[in-house]
């Protein structure tokens, strides 16, 4: 469910110009790191028409430069948040065709920078400050703190559409990885330091597994009981791991990777029980560093949103990518050219069940917008 999280940790690039990418093929669509199952027929990627999500409300002091875009629920409910300049702080945002960009909460809570990262169809809604301060906001019912629901000290990372949330109990080093319902309580996933960091609707949940400097186990605990495990590489290391589950079980990560080309940076990875874990891999190599790969989320359909980011002031470019098709350039797949400039201005992106997809960009009058995208019929 969750489609930014962990990505949000990763360093920021430099924004410069945008860099086209052509579409290759499906014999690059991955490196293949464990085993590989057989493809099956290629997908078309899909085709989408493109909402502009306008500020409607007053700004006070939050401009419309610097929109953070951090997770959409699967009614199409974007959110994020906006910078306010003059007072140093974010403030949550909403955002719906139709409806415009308001602000999430009804008032200010008393808590600077609150960042949505788990939305659900409900309305409800995961936020966050730092690791350990965790609230879920329901609206006509305000604003409540999750930590202290485990006398043990309780950090969430995700929540599904049926407010079951996931994350990891302290006090470190014995992390135990949790899942919290309301009518249950808490149930330990795994003993030994570990830590869940999502979950899909069905109930089944990824998380990690310590397994010394340098590596680190991931782990999904099927909703039928099942278990599967798989080491990242050797060369990964201060890996994110983790980023999101779809609902057939497919997880798409992060990990910082060293090769022969360049120094540490950041790579994609997937994995799905018929294709083992295969690499997300960089489109270009450049001599100071190439590029640095984010990860947002993965669709129902396999569909995986990224972004990539090239070292000093080369540019961005957002990506899609299928495990059997390969990377398609996210700007062929929409007309942008004509209403919008690039690079974005704000940061971020997401990706919901349905492959609807949003992501931060700028009009042609300079000011910052929310372009939502919507699928549509082949």
């Amino acid at each position: 469910m969750r489609n930014q999280k962990d990505t949000e940790r990763a360093s920021r690039m430099g924004i410069g110009r945008r860099v086209r990418a052509t579409i290759l093929t499906a014999a690059l669509a991955g490196v293949a790191i464990g085993a590989a199952g057989r493809a099956l027929a290629q997908p078309e990627p899909p085709r989408f028409e493109a909402h502009v999500l306008e500020r409607v409300e007053p700004r006070n002091g939050f401009d419309d430069y610097g929109y953070s875009i951090h997770a959409m629920a699967d009614d199409g409910t974007v959110y994020g948040t906006v910078y306010n300049r003059q007072q140093n702080r974010f403030k949550a945002i909403r955002a719906r065709v139709g409806e415009g960009t308001t602000w999430l909460l009804p008032r200010d809570p008393g808590v600077v920078e609150l960042r949505p990262i788990a939305p659900s169809i409900s309305g409800a809604v995961l936020l966050t400050i730092a690791p350990g301060y965790d609230y879920i906001y329901v609206p006509g019912h305000g604003i409540r703190r999750l930590n202290n629901l485990h006398p043990e000290w309780f950090f969430v990372n995700d929540m599904n559409n049926s407010h079951v949330l996931v994350g990891l109990v302290a006090p470190s080093p014995n992390n135990r990885a949790v899942v919290y319902r309301h009518a249950q309580g808490f149930e330990i996933l795994h003993e030994a330091k570990s830590s869940a960091m999502a979950i899909n609707d069905a109930g089944s949940v990824v998380g990690h597994l310590d397994a010394g400097i340098g590596w680190i186990n991931v782990r999904i605990w099927h909703a039928d009981g099942r278990t599967s495990t798989f080491t990242l590489p050797r060369s990964s290391t201060t890996p994110i791991g983790a980023v999101s589950i779809n609902s057939s079980d497919e997880v798409v990560g992060m990990h910082m990777r060293r090769d022969s080309t360049s120094d540490s940076r950041w790579a994609g990875w997937f994995w799905s029980e018929r294709t083992g874990l295969v690499e997300i891999p960089f489109r270009y190599i450049y001599p100071e560093g190439g590029f640095d790969v984010q990860i947002y989320g993965i669709s129902d359909d396999g569909w995986v949103l990224g972004e990539e980011h090239l070292r000093g002031t080369r540019g961005q470019d957002y990506f899609l990518w299928h495990v059997d098709a390969g990377f398609f350039d996210l700007g062929d797949l929409y007309d942008w050219q004509s209403r919008f400039a690039y690079p974005a201005d704000g940061h971020g992106g997401a990706v919901n069940a349905d492959g609807q997809m949003t992501i931060p960009t700028t009009s042609l009058n300079g000011r910052g917008v929310i372009l939502f995208l919507n699928p549509t019929q082949q």
